[in-house]
């Protein structure tokens, strides 16, 4: 398995680089890694940092099919961005 196959939650790559997933979750978004809806723009995914699944769930109610995508960050992406943060985190220290 190559370290592009390995990939985390949002929450739990949050847990691993040491900030509240609303924290990683903003980070995402203020630095445009992420859209509104918290799906990763194709060129950081084609980078290899993110992965995004397509789903699908049946409602139980009115039986639609309704679709989703969930955001996973990669094993190089969590390391990246722990890099990134602390970087920034340095900078606010100072």
């Amino acid at each position: 398995m190559s370290a592009y196959a390995k990939t985390y939650p949002i929450q739990t790559a949050a847990k691993k680089i040491g900030i509240g997933t609303k924290q990683l979750f903003a980070f995402l978004r203020e630095r445009h890694f992420i859209d509104e809806a918290n799906v990763a723009y194709k060129q950081y995914v084609d980078e290899g940092f993110f992965k995004v699944q397509n789903g699908s769930w049946e409602h139980p109610a009115t039986l639609e099919r309704q679709y989703y995508k969930r955001t996973y960050i990669t094993f190089i992406g969590v390391d990246w961005l722990n890099k990134l943060i602390n970087k920034k985190e340095a900078r606010n220290d100072s």
